[in-house]
């Protein structure tokens, strides 16, 4: 049951993506270039996905019932109304006005509720039909938040369509859609492979290893959305943009090697750790897979950096070639090596992508930034790593994952790495 609903979740993300019609982040762009707009981009947005989001969640919900065996068509019918806060999510106002702790706060708030219903609601996989449930009212609450704390900017929450004003915003985020939807079919056709060749089982013991990657993910885009706004703010100061960018890049590597080391290194013990025995198959694929959160979090800046240079034109074309990658290493590997097919497809597609990604963004004026701002975080996480070998084993997993950040952290800080000022919290100086 936990595969049944990976995959209908994976399903879902696809229709999320159409119903966002890539508008937060064009939407959010728009407002932060010109916030006395706000209000005329804010009604026809909404008033857009709003439909948008009704007329979408009435054909996932028939598809899924009509079409589909149980549960995977009943578990995926009911997460088709997640849909509805999806559309009414006003999420990118915010955002656009830099303020970020709304969102962070009202995303809590929504995943708070989502957990606390799982952890009293769902006892057995007979149970799995209360997952949905819990999704459509964490985001219900996640959506009421955002909108009412739109009162802050004196903008009231109101749908009504200007195609004159959005027409032109829908044809830049049309770019993004196209990009977004293409990702995901790199994001989890895998998981789908998995389920038709291999069983729910097998997919199951995939979900799990692909939990902490799809984590990482969401952070990565947390963190895209934030820098976005301030990129395209600095647009007429190039230089201090750019400074900006090589200081993302910079302080996403000093996050992500350390990760992606530790999790290589821990992912038996933390697989045993948050699923139990039964999982233990998903170990080893969690081993490889943990390799596409650096290079799925280091193209976040560079995706930023298009956007705010207007030329979102160019992330389709890089997801196209690494999606058919994609596609292509999960034919040719997922039916002989199963779960490690499919994670050196993940992989190597995430290689390709983040390569592309770079490569775009330096031909718009954004360099990758220098060597030298690189080598305090190698260092540290290669002392780190050292640590880690000589606990491995030994130690629970939960303390070999405290005393790796706490390793980390204090090589890094010893080597300049972080900033300690009185009156302030630790900052990274990379």
């Amino acid at each position: 049951m936990y595969g049944v609903v990976g995959v209908a979740m994976a399903i879902l993300l696809y229709f999320n993506r159409l119903t966002d019609a890539g508008l937060d982040l064009v939407g959010m762009r728009e407002i932060a270039g010109d916030r006395d707009a706000a209000p005329a981009i804010v009604r026809s947005v909404l008033g857009f996905r709003i439909l948008l989001s009704l007329g979408l969640t009435g054909l996932l919900a028939s598809i899924a019932a009509m079409w589909l065996p149980r549960p995977d068509g009943l578990v995926l019918a009911v997460f088709a109304l997640t849909l509805l806060p999806v559309g009414a999510s006003t999420r990118f106002v915010h955002l656009g006005f830099e303020r970020g702790g709304y969102a962070a706060a009202a995303r809590v708030a929504g995943e708070a509720v989502i957990l606390l219903l799982v952890v009293l609601l769902v006892r057995s996989p007979d149970d799995a039909l209360r997952v949905p449930f819990a999704h459509v009212l964490g985001l219900g609450t996640t959506a009421a938040l955002l909108a009412w704390w739109m009162r802050t900017y004196g903008i009231p929450f109101r749908a009504r369509i200007d195609w004159a004003l959005l027409r032109p915003i829908l044809r830049r985020s049309m770019h993004v859609v196209g990009s977004a939807m293409l990702g995901l079919i790199a994001f989890n056709a895998d998981l789908i492979f998995l389920r038709i060749l291999h069983g729910a089982q097998t997919a199951g013991w995939y979900a799990a290893a692909y939990m902490p990657i799809s984590l990482a993910i969401n952070l990565g885009i947390a963190y895209r959305l934030s820098l976005l706004p301030a990129l395209s703010r600095l647009a007429p100061t190039p230089e201090r943009q750019r400074g900006l960018y090589h200081t993302a890049i910079a302080q996403v590597f000093a996050i992500v090697m350390p990760t992606a080391l530790a999790g290589m290194l821990l992912a038996p013990l933390a697989i045993a750790f948050l699923f139990g025995g039964e999982y233990a198959p998903a170990g080893p694929v969690l081993q490889l897979l943990i390799w596409a959160i650096p290079l799925a979090q280091l193209r976040e800046p560079a995706i930023a950096a298009l956007v705010s240079a207007r030329r979102e034109d160019r992330l389709l074309p890089a997801t196209a070639i690494s999606t058919a990658l994609n596609l292509a290493l999960n034919v040719l590997l997922i039916p002989p090596y199963g779960m490690l097919g499919a994670a050196i497809a993940t992989v190597s597609t995430e290689g390709v992508r983040l390569a592309m990604l770079l490569w775009y963004s330096r031909a718009a004026g954004f360099s990758f930034a220098r060597a030298d701002r690189f080598w305090r975080v190698l260092v540290a996480t290669a002392v780190m790593g050292g640590v880690l070998l000589a606990l491995n084993g030994v130690a629970h997993f939960l303390v070999a994952a405290a005393s790796a950040a706490a390793i980390y952290a204090l090589t890094l800080l010893l080597l300049g790495g972080i900033r300690l000022r009185r009156g302030e919290l630790p900052a990274l100086s990379v």
